[in-house]
């Protein structure tokens, strides 16, 4: 009797855990502060964290969004991907996966011979949206470059660690990235 009961909550703690959605490699728990960073450009809003700030990209107008950790040894950067008419058609019939494939290669031809894939890839969800993630170092610098859609538009956000951080310091800039992902509005 004891063998059945144990076996049935087993099966409903299985049935339970399965019915979430995938999940991240990092954690949704970096405080955030009730202001909001609103891109110029779309109707993009997320909560700023705590000790981080709002800059603008005053040079190319590339960012939409940019969030810098107030020792400027992170930031996390919002763009609105703009892919192709071919691209968008596949990502309707394969999703957020084409886009995450479109997204690669364009980092891999910026970063040229300094892209290296940290094989750290990810599908997870939060809030009910999909998101996947990626991570390479290039330039010195370590990324987490995230995609996603929201209203119609796909966007990629990117954090970028300084190099020389500890894998806590990294591991916490990653967290941050998806808080802030969570507080989209």
């Amino acid at each position: 009797m004891k063998a059945k009961l144990k076996l049935i909550t087993a099966a409903i703690t299985v049935l339970f855990f399965s019915c979430a959605g995938p999940s991240s490699l990092y954690e949704v728990d970096y405080p955030l502060l009730p202001d909001l960073a609103a891109s110029k450009t779309t109707g993009l809003k997320v909560n700023i964290p705590k000790g981080w700030f709002s800059a603008e990209d005053n040079q190319k107008e590339i960012i939409d969004l940019w969030l810098i950790r107030d020792d400027y040894n992170a930031s996390i950067s919002f763009i609105t991907i703009n892919p192709d008419e071919e691209i968008i058609k596949s990502s309707a019939k394969f999703g957020l996966k084409k886009i995450e494939e479109y997204s690669r290669l364009n980092n891999k031809i910026a970063h040229q011979n300094n892209f290296v894939d940290l094989l750290k890839n990810e599908v997870f969800e939060l809030n009910g949206n999909e998101f996947r993630a990626y991570q390479f170092s290039g330039s010195g610098n370590l990324y987490r470059v995230v995609v996603f859609k929201y209203k119609d538009k796909f966007y990629e956000s990117t954090a970028a660690v300084k190099p020389g951080q500890p894998n806590t310091e990294i591991k916490k800039v990653f967290s941050t990235q998806n808080s802030v992902l969570n507080s989209i509005k």
